[in-house]
């Protein structure tokens, strides 16, 4: 993603969202589940930073449920620890540079 431009990484992880939902039957199914649920991650992660916390939240729903569906475990190819570990990354609370600073001077 665009690390220093909300908007761009939004779009970005609206690409990744609309490609992982276009993914056929070719591909194992829980495979894709879990890349639907780390681009929704994204998109939500881009959302939370432009301010946009309602529709952060649809996609953390979103990414929550592919998870919930995937039945992934193999190692080697599964993607779901990935995709867990950008969801939780989402859902860390951001701590403001003043609280840091507060926590820091005490």
């Amino acid at each position: 993603m665009a690390p220093h431009d909300p908007a761009a990484a939004a779009d970005q992880a609206l690409l990744a969202v609309a490609m992982s939902e276009r993914l056929t039957g070719a591909y194992d199914p829980n495979l894709v589940l879990d890349l639907q649920a780390r681009a929704h991650a994204q998109l939500a992660e881009a959302r939370r930073r432009l301010g946009e916390l309602h529709g952060a939240g649809e996609e953390l729903r979103r990414a929550e449920e592919c998870l919930a569906r995937s039945t992934t475990g193999s190692p080697g190819g599964d993607l779901r620890p990935l995709a867990g570990a950008q969801l939780a990354r989402t859902l860390e609370p951001r701590s403001s540079p003043s609280r840091r600073l507060s926590r820091e001077a005490a």
